[in-house]
């Protein structure tokens, strides 16, 4: 039986019971490391992620799906993600 120890985690109800072992996470870049240790973000995180949670959907929508009889299919393929632009409005523009 593998052992895990914190420097070298190691899973055995994955990951073919230790045989795959995953480094340790690194620190953060600093400003996703600053809102890490920021308790008011922190309990407010719910919150922020709402912000993002409605933004703009792209994606490639298959329209052939529909052509037929029967209950509408809403069906994205290849990679789907949110498009929100930048997060700091150009010096010229408001947000």
């Amino acid at each position: 039986m593998v052992s895990s120890r914190p420097d070298l985690p190691c899973y055995t109800h994955c990951c073919k019971s230790g045989d795959v072992i995953l480094p340790f996470p690194l620190r953060p870049p600093a400003p996703l490391y600053q809102l890490y240790i920021d308790l008011s973000f922190l309990r407010n995180i719910r919150s922020y992620n709402s912000v993002f949670a409605m933004t703009s959907f792209r994606g490639v929508i298959d329209e052939e799906i529909n052509k037929g009889r029967g209950h509408y299919v809403f069906k994205v393929f290849r990679q789907v993600y949110h498009w929100i632009g930048s997060l700091y409005p150009q010096d010229d523009k408001g947000p």
